[in-house]
């Protein structure tokens, strides 16, 4: 039990990593969606070992947010028969936009 959570602590830990290091705005491409407020999105993958292949992870990055800025990372969790992009709605990014600076 103890070596699993290690694990997904590391899978965790490497997700936020890339998305610090994807911290450049993207844009959404396909249909538009909800009204990001200045928010971009960025999708990547990353290899999973534990489940043996590629997880797509989808990165917030709140308008404002750029470069080396140091802020608290918020990890939002989809929940089980949801996907990474789940809770892309404008509910979201009003509620992150509320936050501010």
């Amino acid at each position: 039990m103890r070596n699993r959570r290690a694990r997904r602590r590391r899978l965790i830990g490497l997700a936020a990593a890339a998305a610090a290091v994807l911290g450049t705005k993207a844009l959404v491409r396909g249909a538009a969606g909800p009204d990001t407020l200045g928010a971009a999105i960025n999708r990547y993958e990353i290899d999973s070992r534990l489940v043996k292949r590629p997880q797509a992870q989808t990165a917030v990055v709140p308008d404002g947010a750029g470069g080396r800025d140091r802020r608290p990372l918020l990890v939002f969790l989809h929940g089980r028969g949801n996907d990474q992009d789940a809770n892309l709605d404008e509910e979201m990014f009003a509620a992150l936009d509320t936050l501010g600076g």
